[in-house]
């Protein structure tokens, strides 16, 4: 492990002729107590934090895009599916960051449950009723009517494609 602190006697060896100079090129010791060496580097400090960032960032979101915030039974929810529930409430709402998360976590809680529950019992649902269900959902929808009534054929169309 590497500490990085300024070199107390950087301005005897250094003189910058401008305040920016001054600013850009700082001596820092860097301190290897494992090896229990010193060495004197000059550098830029975006130079010296640029890479710790990036590599503190990348461990950042990797971890929190695969991160467990809740199990049910075996099912693992994770915060990339809370974060994408939330989206769905944010907007509608006027509840705050807190309430919403909370109220996007109930969701995803009951929805395994009811999948929990649906296959200890025996409960299974055909295609016709999930058609039924979305014709009811979607049945007003200006897409799909013809002449103000429900036209099953752009139904069929809208079906075929990824948007349902």
């Amino acid at each position: 492990m590497f500490y990085i602190v300024p070199n107390p006697d950087w301005e005897s060896d250094f003189k910058p002729k401008t305040v920016m100079e001054k600013r850009k090129m700082k001596k820092y010791l860097i301190l290897d107590p494992i090896l229990g060496t010193n060495k004197v580097q000059e550098t830029n400090k975006a130079v010296c934090f640029t890479p710790i960032l990036i590599f503190i960032l990348f461990f950042f979101f990797n971890t929190i895009s695969a991160e467990t915030i809740a199990t049910v039974n075996s099912y693992e929810i994770t915060l990339e599916q809370l974060h994408e529930k939330m989206q769905d409430y944010e907007g509608d709402f006027d509840l705050s960051f807190f309430q919403i998360r909370d109220l996007a976590l109930k969701d995803l809680i009951n929805d395994q449950l009811i999948i929990i529950y649906a296959k200890q019992n025996g409960i299974t649902v055909d295609e016709n009723e999930v058609e039924s269900y979305f014709i009811n959902l979607l049945g007003n929808d200006p897409k799909l009517l013809t002449n103000g009534e429900f036209d099953y054929q752009k139904f069929k169309k809208l079906k075929k494609t990824k948007q349902v």
